[in-house]
């Protein structure tokens, strides 16, 4: 696995006003491009398993775990200082049919 997003520091705005921890929707989003068609988000589980640590670096490894049919499947862990303090998995859905706009000249 390797790091999509890294050399972050979490900070308490980042805690308070975001239900997930820093940057954890980011992270899943920045694979997503590399499939190469729109998604939408079917679902995400998040387990905590420590407090979000404030003011230290954040490491953040997500990894396309499964893709069936128009499903796919995404794994994310987030650690600081060698300690994870997060894991999710998130169900995401290809848009059918979608068309890119044209550009506008």
């Amino acid at each position: 696995m390797a790091p999509v997003r890294g050399n972050r520091r979490a900070s308490y705005a980042d805690v308070a006003t975001n239900p997930e921890p820093p940057p954890l929707g980011e992270t899943m989003g920045a694979v997503l491009p590399v499939i190469g068609t729109p998604v939408y988000r079917g679902s995400l589980t998040i387990t905590h398993r420590a407090p979000t640590p404030m003011g230290e670096y954040l490491e953040l490894r997500a990894r396309v775990v499964q893709k069936t049919g128009r499903k796919l499947r995404l794994d994310v862990t987030a650690e600081a200082g060698g300690v994870r303090f997060v894991d999710a998995s998130g169900v995401f859905i290809e848009v059918m049919n979608f068309t890119r706009p044209s550009a506008v000249s």
